[in-house]
């Protein structure tokens, strides 16, 4: 999310001119190699170099660097651990370092070793936003904010940074909604102010009834949750009426979910190297009817593309319950839980276009089944916080640490990335310990891979959704997983993400208005343990059975607004 692999790494260590003549020639074999994408080779010729001089600080920093681009981060770290040892300032290193700690899901010792370059030398390009990422990760949010504010002021024309602040802030309540919507607007004022407009009327035929041709733009078809939710609607459309092109701007590596796209796409386009004008040209030249931006301010985003609007009619779509803050972006689809009518349409660019529901979802086919009540053996109710760490705002820690002194011996369980280092697992526990709560109440689990954060849940009783930025996919999968979850109805889109969930499987009594009420709600639910156990054996098939997962109805009124916004474009 916050994650901005692949920067160039400054301050590398230099050939010595002073090493011998034998190890100077394989340096140089060796980086003639790497630079030409034989790694193996390099890597062999490395290895050499430095058997023959054990302290050559250029060969363990690109041994560090091909180990982490292959995927060995234990290897790559004990490289930069070793030229390090030798020389603790050694700038690359640290950068490196603290790349494959991202790499690793280590977030604070991934800021501290840039805190450690940040001392030695201020102006390394590129430092503050690499501890923008980090802070936020933490959930140090007005840090990380105040961080990617300086890093924007040393390169005003990130794009991509620019995005990176308008995510975050949707985590905290740094800035009212209405002052929220004046970052964004002028973000689209500022990119539309230099885009020329590359649609041209004759490209398309202006027929109200014709075979539509729907461009998606994406970097998320791969196995991520923009997909558990884009897929069903991509099978279950109406080939007669419509044309679904794919336009893949990911440089991440294709996967099962990719090849399953690929096959009910009608046209797929991989366009990750294109600039903006050359993308926009293409989109122009496929006769593109209605584009679709499935990101909005998310990573890889390709907004600054959509405002050379391509396409006679551009909308955003699930990847972002906020808009854009651009005037060429026309509609921004939702339903009435997200943004009930009158509401927010004073803080979007675009026209919102209420549907009955805003997506349909898709469980994974790994899912494993429901497991029995943990409570049931247990004797103590689990609460859950699966959702990530920076969405949980100290009101949020407010809140749960009451809910755990209201129930008697209750634990919560908190997934972290990062949470598998001793100092921010200890910070965790430590904010709750503040607040009165002892650290033998608080686990904290690190990041985990898919089907593993799925079995989880059945260590869990109750999730508890964060404020103001709750779950969605998460929520879902909670439900699917048979845990119910206790969410707080708040102001925006982000903070009413798993009210329309719950309410659709007939859990609206879970949606609470306040924080006292959130607390009152959840502990009425873990104070009926007849009820939970009730409730976890059937949820499942009340979700399965849910307009949630209805992708031919979802599909028909997706399908239905197309035909809407493209018969009233066509007569004006």
């Amino acid at each position: 999310m916050f994650s901005l692999f692949g920067r160039k790494v400054r301050a590398k260590p230099q050939l010595d001119p002073s090493r011998s003549a034998d190890v100077k020639e394989l340096l140089t074999r060796a980086d003639a190699l790497r630079q030409n994408s034989d790694s193996s080779g390099a890597l062999q010729l490395y290895q050499r170099a430095l058997e023959a001089e054990p302290k050559c600080l250029h060969a363990m920093y690109w041994l560090a660097a091909l180990y982490e681009e292959a995927g060995d981060l234990q290897k790559a770290k004990e490289y930069c651990e070793r030229g390090l040892a030798i020389d603790p300032n050694q700038i690359g290193l640290l950068l490196r370092i603290g790349n494959v700690a991202i790499r690793a899901l280590d977030p604070i010792f991934a800021l501290q070793c840039y805190e450690r370059v940040a001392k030695l030398d201020p102006e390394v390009p590129d430092l503050d936003a690499l501890m923008a990422d980090q802070y936020c990760l933490m959930g140090r949010i007005e840090e990380g904010v105040a961080a990617f504010d300086r890093a924007i002021a040393r390169n005003p024309q990130a794009v991509t940074l620019q995005s990176n602040r308008l995510f975050v802030l949707n985590f905290s309540k740094l800035l009212t909604p209405v002052e929220l919507f004046q970052e964004h607007r002028r973000w689209g004022a500022l990119h539309q102010s230099k885009a020329l407009p590359s649609f041209k009327a004759e490209s398309v035929t202006l027929a109200p009834e014709k075979r539509l041709r729907i461009g998606y733009v994406s970097p998320d078809f791969r196995d991520h949750p923009v997909a558990a939710f884009y897929e069903p609607a991509l099978e279950a459309r109406d080939k007669k009426m419509f044309e679904i092109f794919c336009f893949d701007t990911s440089p991440a590596v294709e996967d099962a979910v990719t090849a399953r796209l690929k096959r009910s796409a009608d046209v797929w386009k991989c366009v990750t190297d294109m600039g903006d004008e050359a993308l926009a040209d293409t989109i122009r030249k496929s006769q593109i009817d209605i584009l679709v931006d499935l990101s909005g301010h998310t990573k890889w985003n390709r907004l600054s593309m959509f405002a050379l609007k391509p396409a006679p009619i551009q909308i955003t779509w699930l990847g972002y319950l906020n808009t854009t803050g651009l005037t060429a972006m026309d509609y921004r689809i939702t339903d009435g839980y997200l943004d009930p009518a009158g509401e927010t349409e004073h803080l979007h660019t675009e026209t919102l276009c209420h549907l009955p529901l805003h997506s349909c979802f898709r469980p994974s086919p790994r899912s494993p089944p429901v497991s029995p009540l943990p409570a049931s053996t247990s004797g103590h109710i689990t609460f859950g916080s699966m959702n990530q760490w920076p969405k949980v705002s100290d009101e949020v820690k407010d809140t749960w640490a009451s809910l755990l002194k209201r129930v008697d011996r209750s634990r919560l369980l908190i997934v972290a990335r990062g949470g598998q280092n001793p100092v921010f697992r200890d910070r965790i526990i430590g904010e709750f310990m503040l607040r009165g709560i002892e650290a033998a109440r608080i686990r904290v689990s690190p990041a985990l891979d898919f089907l593993p954060f799925l079995k989880l849940f059945s260590e869990i009783d109750i999730s508890l959704d964060p404020f103001p930025y709750g779950g969605g996919t998460t929520t879902m999968q909670s439900l699917w997983m048979g845990v119910p979850v206790v969410t707080l109805k708040g102001a925006s889109a982000f903070a009413r993400n798993s009210v329309g969930l719950l309410s659709e499987v007939g859990l609206k009594q879970l949606v609470a208005i306040t924080p006292s009420g959130y607390v009152t709600t959840a502990a009425e639910c873990a104070g009926n343990l007849a009820r939970l156990v009730e409730l976890r054996a059937g949820l499942r098939e009340r979700v399965a059975a849910s307009d949630l997962m209805n992708a031919r109805r979802f599909c028909e009124n997706l399908e239905s607004a197309y035909r809407s916004m493209w018969r009233k474009y066509c007569a004006a």
